[in-house]
């Protein structure tokens, strides 16, 4: 009988971000692309005080939770998230309108790195719930942009930097 093979943790992670369930870490892993959600079943990544680190080039979306998603509840805990990469537009794209949970969460952008908008719901995310306890984000331009009409964010015992000197963003 052979061995069933054993998938890399980025793989299986990408595999939950696109098909729904949970993921949980048991070591720090390294992400060489976008992970992209386009149906409506819920997703949790539970980071287990694990790191996953952003390794992707050019810009683009790191977890990015398409409109077809239509409703799907994304849940980020005990997870840092190291943007590694010189420049990404965005961490966190979550464009519907379920719930997005972050609860003792960290982004971070590594020595020389950055990213635009660490957590970001564009047009479609119209009624989302954005849940962020004990958390620290981090960000070039915007740690936090909501979009959507009637989208609510509850923040509690959280930190939100925006190391971007430009005045006119900086949410």
């Amino acid at each position: 009988e052979a061995a069933a093979e054993v998938k890399p943790a980025a793989e299986t992670l990408k595999y939950v971000v696109n098909n729904g369930g949970e993921f949980t870490l048991t070591k720090d892993i390294e992400v060489n692309e976008s992970l992209e959600a386009t149906t409506a079943n819920d997703i949790v990544i539970n980071g287990n005080g694990k790191t996953i680190k952003v390794m992707k080039k050019g810009t683009g979306r790191f977890i990015d939770v398409k409109s077809d998603a239509n409703g799907a509840n994304l849940t980020l805990k005990n997870l840092t998230i190291e943007n590694n990469v010189s420049w990404i537009e965005r961490i966190v794209n979550y464009n519907t309108n379920g719930n997005l949970t972050l609860e003792n969460v960290k982004i971070v952008n590594a020595e020389g790195c950055s990213n635009n908008y660490a957590i970001n719901l564009p047009a479609y995310s119209d009624n989302a719930k954005v849940v962020i306890k004990d958390s620290e984000i981090w960000a070039g331009a915007n740690a936090l942009n909501l979009w959507g009409e009637k989208t609510t964010a509850n923040i509690t015992n959280s930190k939100l930097y925006v190391v971007d000197s430009n005045a006119t963003e900086g949410y």
